[in-house]
């Protein structure tokens, strides 16, 4: 498969792409449901930071332009965000249905130290492994959302709202990841990992 040059412009078309167009909504209250359910992920600083660091664990990843030893894809780019956006929308379902947990909010703070942990560590795990971290992280991140979905609101365009938010998210991550090994400041994402692991150990001890 051709290797895909890492463009910001390119990056940044597809973040666009995944934005609902809420300003073209049908008036009422699957409008409003869209518009929550996208802002859901960018309103918790849990969620947010989460999402953010899944793009740039995945573009880490995938080494600097120099450095790669095998050819980069958009396809083993957007495996783990893709496989996390799934995770999270089968988590949402589940929480929908049984409704929250105080071991869900356990599992989002140990999800910001594990990212924040391998972010640091700058290693490429078996993909099996990364595989099975995304997905569990997903599950828990979904299963909140899910839980917190207004009796009310058409789940259909909540679920879309929440979704399409994550996904712009992990566009945003790799984008900025780009921008830091393109421009030699990959260190900077070892040191976000660390940021990001100090602030899950700060949401575990408030649990």
């Amino acid at each position: 498969m051709k290797p895909f040059p890492l463009s910001l412009r390119r990056i940044a078309l597809l973040a666009l792409l995944c934005v609902p167009v809420i300003a073209q909504a049908h008036p009422g209250h699957a409008g409003f449901a869209l518009r929550d359910g996208f802002l859901h992920p960018w309103l918790g600083l849990d969620h947010l930071l989460a999402m953010l660091a899944i793009g740039l664990w995945a573009r880490q990843m995938q080494g600097s332009p120099a450095g790669a030893s095998e050819p980069r894809t958009w396809a083993s780019l957007l495996t783990l965000p893709a496989l996390f956006v799934l995770a999270v929308a089968v988590g949402a379902t589940a929480g929908e249905r049984i409704g929250g947990s105080g071991l869900v909010e356990t599992l989002i703070a140990a999800s910001l130290i594990a990212l924040g942990a391998l972010l640091a560590a700058a290693r490429r795990l078996p993909l099996g492994v990364s595989v099975t971290l995304v997905l569990a992280m997903g599950l828990a991140h979904g299963w909140a959302h899910g839980a917190e979905i207004p009796v009310d609101a058409p789940r259909q365009a909540f679920f879309a709202g929440f979704l399409s938010a994550t996904a712009l998210l992990h566009l945003c991550g790799i984008a900025l990841a780009s921008l830091a090994i393109h421009r030699g400041a990959a260190t900077g994402l070892r040191a976000s990992g660390i940021g990001l692991a100090a602030v899950g150990c700060g949401l575990l001890a408030g649990i």
